[in-house]
């Protein structure tokens, strides 16, 4: 995936770690046992309870859904609570600009975005 495309979006999955390569979203390939029962039951992401929506545009503005929360903020660094895992954003000049209970929106430079489960460093 593109991380310059207009409107990337995509379902993030726990216990992946998502990397930006210069310009491509790079992911592992762990993968979870609710997203296995998606794919072989051809459901859609969005049928699985809690799953995170990630929309990213460019590398300025990511929405984020579906979190538990903030463990974490500087402008350079967000740690969010996300089900199973949580999500690790690294950049630039973060703002939030809106934060709502399973809401959340960042503006700044992404660099990097990780999904870690609770075991992971």
């Amino acid at each position: 995936m593109r991380i310059d495309d207009v409107h990337s979006s995509f379902f993030a999955r726990p216990g992946i770690d998502y990397i930006l390569e210069g310009d491509l979203l790079m992911a592992g390939n762990k993968k979870d046992l609710g997203i296995m029962f998606a794919e072989i039951f051809e459901l859609p992401y969005q049928a699985l309870p809690e799953v995170p929506l990630i929309l990213i545009a460019g590398d300025g503005r990511l929405y984020l859904e579906n979190h538990g929360g903030l463990l974490e903020y500087r402008d350079d660094y967000l740690k969010i609570r996300i089900s199973r895992g949580k999500l690790i954003l690294q950049g630039e000049n973060f703002v939030i600009e809106d934060l709502k209970q399973k809401e959340l929106l960042i503006s700044g430079q992404l660099k990097s975005l990780q999904i870690k489960s609770w075991g992971d460093q």
